[in-house]
Order: C-alpha cells, then sequence, then structure tokens
C-alpha cells in the first residue's frame, strides 16, 4: 500500500493559499507601517527637542520661582517684631520672656524651611549677642567664620544665591544691605538642600551617559547631576551649548565632546544670576532611529517565515505537549506527584507521558517505602540511645550514697536519700521517650541537690530560671542531666574548694540554647578537638554514652542544626551548650 507523505498535495496547496492569503492582508498594513515610521521620525526629533526644552524652562521657572519667594519670605520676616525685640532688647528681658520669644521666632523660621523642598535649614544671626536662632537646633553660637562669609554675602550684587564651602546661601540683612552694621543689625539665610537641587538635576538625566549642571555666570560655583558628569567634561558642554550649531530644532545644539556628539540646551536665569546647561549623547535618542527602517524590512522578512510559518504548527505538534509535561515535571518538584493525562498518542510524546505517569507511580512506592524505613530507624536508634543513660547514673548515685554512709553523715544521707528517690521516681513513672522541658529541668535540678550535698562546702550550683514559652516543649528524656553530670564528674570535682557550675537559657527566635559551663581545668586544644570530632563523627562504631549519647539524641529529634556544641566557658573551664528547636505549633520539629 502507499504511504501518504506528510505533506501531501492537498495540505500542500492549502498551506500555499494560507500564505498568499496571509501576503495579500499585510502588504497594505507594510507599506502603510512604513509611512507611518517615516512620519514617526520626523515627529520623534521634533518631541525630543519641545520635550527637552519645556523641561528646562519648567525647571528654571519653577526654581526661580521657590527663590524669589525665599526671598520675599526674608523681605516679610526681616521685621519681624520677635526678631527685631531679641537683636535690640535682649539685655533688657527677663528669661520668660527671653525664652517665649526664641521659641516663636525658631517657630516662624521651621514654617519658612517647610514651605520649599530646596530648603536644608533657616537661620537668624544676631552678631551684637554672637547668638544664633536656627530652624533645626533653635539657638546655637555663631560661627565666626561662616557669619564673617554671610556678613560679605550682603553686599553682593550678582544673584540671589551666595555661595560658600560647598554650600549655597539666600540672605537678607536687617534694615538692609546699604545700612548693614554688625553691631546694630541681623542677618536673616536660607540655605540651600543641594542634595534636593541635585536629585532635580538628575530628573533631567534619564539617558546614560546625560548630564545637567547649573551654574553661575562667573563659574565660581557648580551643582550637578545625572551619569554623565563622571564621564563627559562639564566645561566642554557648557562651551560647546553655547557656541554651537542648531542641531535637531529649536534651541537644542548638536556639540562634539571628545568621541562623542552630544544634544545640548541651556536656560539663563536674570534672578539667579546663573545658567542651566542639559546635555544627552546623541546615540541615545536618535541613533537608533536610523536603523529602524532596515530593521523594520528585516522584521518584515523574518515574519513571514517565522510567525506563520513555525507558530501555530510547532503550538500545535511541539509546544502544547511540551508545555504540559514540563508542568507536570515542576508538580513533581513540588513533590506534587500527579500523573499527566493521556492522550492515546502514539508519538513521541504519548511514549513520554506513559513513561513519565510509570515514573511517578515507582516514585509514590519508593518515597512510602523509605520514609517507613528512615522513621522506624530514627525510633530504634533513639530508643537505644535513650536506654544507655539509666544504668549510668544508677552506678554513680549508688556509689555517692555508699560514700556518704561511709562518712557518718546522716543528715546529707537522709537529704540525698529524699532527692535520690525523687530522681528515680521520675525516670521509673515516666516511660516516655519525649517529656516537657519544663520536667527534664527539674529532675536537673534534683541531680544538683543530690550533688550539693554531697560538695556543699566545695562546689557551687546557679541554674536560671527557664523560658516560659520553652516549659511545655518536647525534649528527649534524660538529656539534660549528663551534661550536668559531666560539669561535675569531669570539672570541678577534683577541686579542692570554690568550683563553680552554672547553667544557663539563651532564646534565639524558635532556638533554644541550654549552656552548662564550669570553672574547672578544662580541656587542652587537642582534647578539646578530638572530643568535637567524636561529636560530629557518624554513630556508626562510635560509643555512644555521656555528651555523644545527648548530642545523637538532639541530632535525631531536631535535625543535624542542633546537637551539642564545646567551647572554653568564661569561667575558665568547659562550656557545654545544647541547642533545641520549637516548631511554631509550639513543640519541637521532629526530623
Amino acid at each position: 500500500m502507499r504511504r501518504t507523505p506528510i505533506w501531501g498535495e492537498r495540505r500542500f496547496s492549502i498551506f500555499v493559499k494560507l500564505i498568499l492569503m496571509f501576503l495579500v492582508v499585510i502588504t497594505p498594513l507594510y507599506a502603510l507601517g512604513l509611512l507611518i515610521h517615516d512620519r514617526g521620525e520626523e515627529s520623534v526629533r521634533a518631541e525630543i527637542a519641545n520635550s527637552l526644552e519645556s523641561r528646562l524652562q519648567f525647571f528654571m521657572n519653577a526654581l526661580e520661582t521657590e527663590v524669589d519667594r525665599m526671598v520675599q519670605l526674608e523681605r516679610e520676616y526681616i521685621f519681624d517684631k520677635d526678631l527685631q525685640r531679641l537683636a535690640f532688647a535682649m539685655p533688657i528681658m527677663d528669661e520668660y520672656e527671653r525664652t517665649q520669644r526664641v521659641i516663636s521666632v525658631g517657630g516662624k523660621l521651621k514654617v519658612i524651611k517647610s514651605s520649599s523642598a530646596y530648603i536644608r535649614s533657616v537661620k537668624a544671626y544676631l552678631p551684637s549677642y554672637r547668638y544664633a536662632i536656627t530652624s533645626d537646633e533653635l539657638t546655637t553660637n555663631i560661627n565666626p567664620e561662616e557669619y564673617e562669609a554671610m556678613a560679605a554675602s550682603i553686599a553682593q550684587t550678582e544673584g540671589a544665591i551666595f555661595h560658600w564651602n560647598g554650600r549655597y546661601f539666600v540672605n537678607r540683612a536687617y534694615p538692609d544691605a546699604m545700612l548693614f552694621d554688625p553691631e546694630r543689625s541681623y542677618i536673616l539665610s536660607i540655605e540651600l538642600s543641594v542634595p534636593a537641587l541635585e536629585s532635580s538635576l538628575a530628573g533631567f538625566a534619564n539617558y546614560e551617559g546625560s548630564g545637567a549642571a547649573l551654574f553661575d555666570a562667573n563659574g565660581r560655583w557648580t551643582i550637578e547631576g545625572g551619569s554623565g558628569m563622571d564621564d563627559t567634561p562639564l566645561s566642554a558642554a557648557i562651551r560647546a551649548s553655547s557656541g554651537a550649531q542648531p542641531g535637531i530644532g529649536g534651541g537644542v545644539r548638536s556639540v562634539k565632546a571628545g568621541e562623542r556628539l552630544y544634544l545640548t540646551t541651556a536656560r539663563t536665569s536674570e534672578l539667579l544670576q546663573a545658567t542651566l546647561v542639559v546635555f544627552i549623547p546623541s546615540k541615545e535618542v536618535l541613533g537608533k532611529l536610523d536603523t529602524y527602517r532596515n530593521w523594520f524590512w528585516i522584521l518584515s522578512l523574518v515574519s513571514l517565515f517565522v510567525i506563520f510559518l513555525f507558530s501555530f504548527w510547532i503550538y500545535r505538534l511541539i509546544h502544547r505537549p511540551l508545555s504540559r509535561l514540563v508542568r507536570s515535571f515542576r508538580s513533581v518538584e513540588k513533590r506534587r506527584l500527579e500523573l499527566i493525562e493521556d492522550t492515546g498518542n502514539k508519538d513521541e510524546f504519548g511514549y513520554l507521558y506513559r513513561q513519565f505517569n510509570a515514573m511517578v507511580s515507582e516514585l509514590k512506592v519508593l518515597i512510602h517505602t523509605v520514609y517507613e524505613q528512615k522513621i522506624r530507624a530514627q525510633s530504634s536508634e533513639l530508643k537505644q540511645l535513650q536506654s544507655q543513660i539509666n544504668p549510668h547514673f544508677l552506678y554513680n548515685s549508688f556509689f555517692i550514697l555508699y560514700r556518704l554512709a561511709k562518712l557518718g553523715d546522716l543528715e546529707s544521707v537522709v537529704r540525698f536519700s529524699q532527692y535520690l528517690g525523687e530522681y528515680f521516681q521520675y525516670i521509673t513513672r515516666n516511660a516516655a521517650h519525649q517529656v516537657n522541658l519544663e520536667a527534664e529541668v527539674n529532675h536537673a535540678k534534683a541531680y544538683v541537690e543530690i550533688q550539693t550535698v554531697r560538695f556543699s562546702d566545695r562546689i557551687q550550683a546557679e541554674l536560671e530560671a527557664l523560658p516560659p514559652r520553652f516549659a511545655s516543649a518536647a525534649v528527649p528524656r534524660l538529656f539534660l542531666q549528663p551534661l550536668v553530670e559531666n560539669a561535675y564528674k569531669y570539672g570541678v570535682e577534683k577541686k579542692p574548694n570554690g568550683g563553680r557550675i552554672r547553667i544557663s537559657f539563651k532564646e534565639e527566635d524558635d532556638l533554644l540554647r541550654i549552656v552548662v559551663e564550669d570553672n574547672g581545668p578544662g580541656m587542652t586544644d587537642e582534647e578539646m578537638e578530638a572530643l568535637r570530632i567524636r561529636l560530629n563523627a557518624s554513630s556508626d562504631g562510635v560509643e555512644t554514652t555521656g555528651l555523644v549519647n545527648v548530642h545523637r539524641r538532639l541530632c535525631i529529634m531536631y535535625g543535624e542544626s542542633c546537637g551539642i556544641r564545646v567551647s572554653r566557658s568564661e569561667l575558665g573551664g568547659l562550656r557545654v551548650e545544647a541547642s533545641l528547636r520549637q516548631s511554631d505549633a509550639g513543640g519541637p520539629a521532629i526530623k
């Protein structure tokens, strides 16, 4: 039997008809798009020029308005009655009147400061008293160097802004500049915010390598903003903006600085006696317009082949089934083992769907099996480790009782027997592998009391209060007492006197650190390193008693991030830190 080709005669003819139909539809659209592109290119060039000039004019007008308003506010407040009273009659005022008038003037200065984002601070200089009132600190002593500069600016006639040591001021003297006398006058000064001005200038720098600068006519000060200020000499851009030929229209000029071509425009303010210059790399705004026409035709040709030849075909045969498979794999990554719907196709994707479903089914079985085995192994190891604690302390308890009886200390024998009874009552009546932390701490207290009976004249033990929110936390039974026992046995037991043991608790979010430390001889660096190796080693082949036992039990219950850490104590001996974690539900998270 003859096999039908993939691209049969009828299917091929339909494909050709579709392509011809598409060409008939889109050819007029492409012609219209080309015409719109040409008109748009001209419009973009004109709009760039108009936008740049409009923004520049708007900023300069706004800045002039702000500075003019500052000047008007100074003219109004320079004759303030409270300020005049302080300037000329402060010695005859009582303390109450002087304070009230200072507060009144300070409040008015704050009003001036809050009237504009370009004002950093406002200050009234009272030179006859070496005294100043500010909008920030209310009162302060006059800085002689600063005041001399402000006084020198009073006679300035070139612009409203005065520059000194990188700072910019708008100043006014009482009664006026012609009659200014340091002994019979005062100065009202508004300091401009340089960061606010720089931030506003940076608003012009929307393009990489662009910048803006405000400078006075004599070149004594300059305020800059934008990323291009570091790469392009500002002086060259300023000179070029004033003498270059017009560029794309209006007041925008083309300037060449170094190897780069810039579009610049400038505006001068009579009030400020300053000029604002903005420059933008030409290629950032116009460079791509020249290549748009070529890209337009390239995109047209590519669209004919890519969009209509592949989009529907790829989506139909590859993209859609592949997307389903990817979504299924992402579900597996999120631990949602869901089967993918089998479409019944006999192609490669049908095979992948069936194999994916088989893999998911097998994973479910394996995960269930491994999880059960892990839980059983951890439970078995936990029971084994806990069982090793009880005989260990039993041996030591009877030895202590034997020693006390041999010494004939009957009172200590009675007390010791009571504490020992409470101790073994806790062990025998509580068969659970986990208890709440409060019960475990009380058990450790009983152990401390037992040891106090024995070492009351040689060893002092301090036990801090347990944090209340951890009192009900579930912990492995008999994990704290071995730590305390270790401090007694290997830390302070052999000290003739002055032995100290401290048990403290430190909270860190859902983590509780229980610290047991002593002032014993401690360990050498080699011994401590060997102990750390034993703690961090696998449980296989390692004797799991004492600190290693507790460490393994904490790791099994809370994970490898918890457990035992050893270091040198501030008391001079060994510091043992046991970490346990509390879950959101109020108990520790068992790993």
